[in-house]
């Protein structure tokens, strides 16, 4: 009786310090699952305020965007004016319609350049991810605009006029291509707006592989 008194005696303690370690390993469990919530939480966090800080930055470029396009097309304005009424008063119509369309390509374009970075930034202020086919549209529309912006230069460069205005817009001289002798009129390309273009283009495909992804995330989840 005494011999059945221990192994039942051991069996108690066994299964007590058994179920002190299944006690033990839950609250370890308890303790790591908090833990790991704790630093999503703060990672969320942290990434909340980065979202925020980003929509500040873009507010401040939207801004900007919006300040330029204003100050920009009034002197455009102005300045268009000024030709034309120079054109009218002198007489000088075959310089003064080439000076006034240079200055209306050059200034439709930057217009249209602007509108187009405004319109981008006011959607990610809003909260609409960057990653979107409306985005990746607008990367082609800019790359389009300064691809046929080099093209208009080229055409108005080409066009054979055997004297120059010496009209300045902004410090720079519109003087049409071969000006000031009967040589046939130089091509000029702007390599800076080809480079541009061609930059709009490669940001486009990879704002579109983004999407795809994203959307490959999205249904995975």
């Amino acid at each position: 009786m005494v011999f059945k008194g221990n192994i039942s005696g051991s069996g108690l303690e066994a299964t007590a310090a058994f179920n002190y370690n299944i006690d033990t390993i839950r609250d370890i469990g308890a303790f790591l699952a908090n833990e790991r919530d704790l630093m999503s939480s703060k990672e969320a966090q942290e990434l909340e305020r980065s979202i925020a800080r980003m929509r500040k930055i873009c507010k401040v470029i939207k801004v900007l965007c919006l300040v330029c396009l204003i100050s920009f097309s009034l002197v455009w304005v102005v300045f268009v004016c000024l030709l034309m009424h120079n054109a009218v008063t002198n007489q000088t119509t075959s310089i003064g319609l080439i000076d006034i369309a240079t200055l209306l390509v050059f200034g439709t374009f930057v217009c249209l350049l602007l509108v187009i970075a405004f319109r981008a930034f006011s959607d990610i202020v809003s909260g609409e991810s960057p990653f979107t086919f409306k985005q990746v549209k607008r990367l082609r529309l800019l790359g389009a605009i300064l691809l046929a912006y080099t093209a208009a230069e080229i055409l108005l460069s080409a066009v054979p006029i055997a004297f120059s205005s010496g009209v300045e817009v902004f410090g720079l001289p519109f003087v049409i291509a071969g000006a000031g002798s009967t040589d046939s009129p130089t091509i000029d390309v702007n390599a800076l707006a080809l480079i541009m273009s061609a930059m709009c283009f490669g940001f486009s495909v990879i704002f579109k592989y983004g999407v795809l992804l994203q959307q490959q995330s999205d249904d995975t989840l």
